[in-house]
């Protein structure tokens, strides 16, 4: 006898199937991975952009006068507080005011822009600081936080950046992800 049985032929179709449904599962997870990295690579850069924003605004900082006069030429780092021991509370930074290339709360991937009023929502990336005084009058704590939707996630929650639910947002990790970016800054020398 020559050839294959139809049991043969079967068998062989069975594990074909069974190789290929694997093959796609792979597929389907790497999809999904590749999709969360470039998502956390595009929030580290809009990250970046921010902490390149309060370094500029630090070129402002009199470091001959004390807080909060120190300060008040100063579009974000005014909003330390008084005190140095008193750690920030999270804000939604307003645009920048000084003209020069800058972006807003809200991001589109790799930093550009987008001029976001209560009433049309967010961008896809959108970002949140805390300031603190490491050394009153000499050093703040700058930590920057950007944040976007899971896929998945409930995009009518948190409108206009998530400004005025800075906290409450920040135990949600159902519908969120976040990536942090600290550093210090102090007066030009």
């Amino acid at each position: 006898m020559r050839g294959y049985t139809l049991i043969e032929v079967m068998m062989a179709i069975a594990l074909l199937a069974i190789g290929a449904t694997g093959i796609f599962s792979l597929q389907a997870v790497a999809v999904h991975a590749n999709e969360f990295a470039r998502d956390t690579t595009e929030a580290v850069t809009v990250d970046r952009f921010w902490v390149e924003q309060l370094r500029r605004d630090s070129l402002l900082w009199d470091g001959a006068q004390s807080a909060p006069a120190a300060l008040a030429q100063t579009q974000y780092l005014k909003l330390a507080p008084a005190a140095s021991n008193v750690v920030g509370t999270w804000f939604t930074p307003a645009m920048p005011t000084d003209g020069l290339l800058g972006g807003g709360a809200a991001q589109q991937p790799i930093g550009r822009g987008l001029n976001v009023t209560p009433a049309a929502g967010q961008g896809r990336y959108c970002a949140q600081m805390r300031l603190s005084w490491l050394r009153m009058n000499r050093l703040i704590r700058a930590e920057v936080r950007v944040w976007n939707f899971k896929a998945g996630g409930d995009r009518r929650l948190y409108k206009n950046c998530g400004s005025g639910s800075e906290v409450p947002m920040q135990s949600d990790t159902e519908n969120v992800q976040w990536t942090y970016l600290v550093t210090t800054l102090g007066p030009p020398s």
